[in-house]
């Protein structure tokens, strides 16, 4: 090896030795690493609020949207098979039922053992067992405003006997004619956003309001 080559062998290994330099390096990629977490922290921090309630609002609305869909098929359900059809819901929760309304002319009709049924027992009344469905998360009944008809009038009265502790709602009816219940349904999300869900009962159409305060809700 020449004296060159001797000169250049120990100026790299001199340069390669010099003290901290890769582990400099490395320490300051792991700082940088450190800085660009907490920033993302930070960000998320600041913009968790922002994007949480357009989330919640969506889900406020999805419901609506998804309730003034089932109260469709309920109604055309009623009309295809000529059995009213009821709605009911759990005030306070997103928990909401869908199902056949079963009267005691139906039961007597369908009677072929020739035993003396009443006519409108209300054990009877509520028709087969239906799973619950629920709401969005987040989403809840807040209340229910309605216009009472007699045949409604008629078919609460026994619902109320059924449920004497007063945890179902008054039921939502859809007829076979065509026809329902007229009433108005507010649901609510945990910021406090309401939606309001209307039932015209001449057509048993339904339409679902703009988002709503806790003060237009009042007015």
């Amino acid at each position: 090896m020449t004296s060159n080559s001797l000169e250049r062998h120990a100026a790299d290994e001199r340069y390669r030795g010099r003290p901290g330099r890769s582990g400099a390096r490395r320490g300051m990629t792991l700082i940088e690493l450190m800085l660009v977490l907490a920033i993302l922290v930070a960000v998320a921090a600041v913009a968790a609020p922002a994007i949480k309630g357009p989330l919640e609002d969506f889900r406020l609305r999805r419901s609506a949207e998804l309730l003034r869909a089932r109260w469709g098929k309920a109604r055309v359900q009623a009309m295809r098979t000529g059995q009213t059809m009821m709605f009911r819901f759990q005030t306070g929760t997103g928990i909401y039922e869908i199902r056949p309304w079963i009267t005691g002319e139906v039961l007597l009709e369908g009677n072929t053992l020739g035993l003396a049924l009443p006519a409108a027992d209300p054990a009877l009344a509520a028709g087969p067992v239906v799973e619950p469905e629920e709401l969005a998360e987040g989403v809840s009944f807040y209340g229910i405003q309605s216009t009472t008809s007699s045949r409604d009038a008629f078919i609460q009265q026994l619902a109320l006997q059924q449920d004497p502790s007063g945890e179902w709602s008054p039921p939502v009816l859809f007829y076979p004619d065509g026809t329902s219940s007229t009433l108005r349904i507010v649901l609510k999300n945990e910021r406090q956003t309401f939606v309001m869900v209307k039932l015209r009962g001449l057509t048993g159409v339904a339409e679902v309001s703009d988002y709503l305060s806790a003060e237009e809700l009042a007015l």
